[in-house]
């Protein structure tokens, strides 16, 4: 009977101390599954969390082993360098990243990203069932900046549960990282990196995701992945893009009523229910445009973007209750077609 192969799972973490131990522990149950066929580790990579995060995680008892890392930089691009430098130094043949917060996570995520992996792919993507409030920075942002530059229609490009195999991590640690891509747009550039050096990317169907709320955040969430996205496309730009045919079937969930909506609402400096959708849905295609167009993309330009962004998500929200569009998901597809046709034409006249 031959060797093991090698498993290792990375929790990037700050100030997940509600969190860890619940995440760890869960790993550490869907790991039996995989007994039999690899040799598995549990890693943390922690931001030097205040809350003593990492403190828990090795104080959380667990079968398998755990290993981990304090950083003193903050930003999950940093937790993942180092996650990676630990896979080569180790010559791990797997790795998965999974968000601390995840309270959905069992262990059919990691049998089928394992199988993808087994089949030779080298970069998996996550696929989940989410509302139409969550991920609204893939949604109305990266889905359709991805399929306009890069002609590849990605669902959830950026949703934190990825895994790698050897290649690819030695491959991407080579590549010179800056602050914009070390926050937020890790996971951005990440999958950029991928595209554009002819790696073999899988996308798994993980079903339902469900974890912390962080509404709180989604301005500067989208901030973080918006500077990082520009500075992956200005590393890897686009070359001799194909277009391929979207062939998508969403899920299906019937709109109800969302705890969060008034939450929301409420730290908005406008009334989302008084937004023209179909103005507001114009003026995004074309701030989107520009931003593909533009390679001087000052602050000032980027502070206008999010304040849009703000507005176009609330409308979405509300255009789709106010017409209890169940389907909602073709809105995001026709928006990858309609910014693909405004690119087209404008950055052909050299606009």
């Amino acid at each position: 009977m031959g060797m093991k192969k090698t498993l290792a799972i990375c929790i990037p973490s700050y100030n997940e101390s509600e969190n860890i131990a619940n995440i760890a522990k869960q790993i550490d149950d869907a790991l039996f599954y995989l007994d039999n066929k690899y040799d598995s580790v549990i890693f943390n990579s922690d931001n030097n969390s205040p809350d003593k995060t990492n403190e828990i995680f090795l104080n959380t008892k667990t079968h398998h082993p755990k290993e981990s890392v304090v950083l003193d930089k903050r930003g999950k691009g940093y937790n993942i360098r180092e996650f990676f430098c630990f896979c080569v130094k180790n010559n791990i043949d797997y790795a998965i990243t999974l968000d601390a917060d995840l309270r959905s996570f069992n262990y059919t995520w990691l049998l089928k990203i394992m199988t993808s992996l087994e089949k030779g792919n080298d970069f998996i993507c996550p696929y989940y069932e989410r509302r139409k409030e969550e991920g609204n920075t893939t949604n109305h942002f990266v889905v359709p900046i991805l399929y306009t530059l890069y002609g590849k229609f990605i669902r959830q490009p950026i949703g934190g549960d990825y895994a790698f195999n050897l290649k690819y991590i030695k491959s991407i640690l080579t590549s010179d990282l800056d602050d914009d891509i070390m926050g937020y747009g890790i996971d951005i550039y990440m999958l950029i990196y991928a595209l554009t050096h002819d790696f073999k990317i899988d996308i798994v169907n993980l079903g339902q995701k469900i974890h912390g709320v962080s509404y709180h955040k989604m301005a500067n969430i989208f901030m973080g992945v918006a500077k990082g996205l520009k500075k992956s496309v200005s590393k890897y730009p686009p070359l001799n893009v194909r277009y391929e045919k979207i062939d998508y079937e969403p899920y299906i969930i019937p709109n109800e009523s969302w705890q969060y909506i008034d939450e929301v609402y409420n730290k908005l400096n406008f009334d989302p229910r008084n937004l023209n959708y179909d103005k507001i849905y114009h003026e995004w295609l074309d701030i989107l445009n520009r931003y593909l167009l533009d390679d001087d993309f000052t602050d000032e330009k980027m502070s206008e973007l999010v304040d849009l962004f703000m507005k176009r998500v609330v409308s979405f929200w509300q255009y789709v209750n106010d017409n209890n569009i169940e389907d909602w998901e073709t809105l995001i597809v026709q928006s990858c077609i309609d910014l693909r046709r405004l690119y087209e034409t404008t950055s052909n006249k050299g606009v």
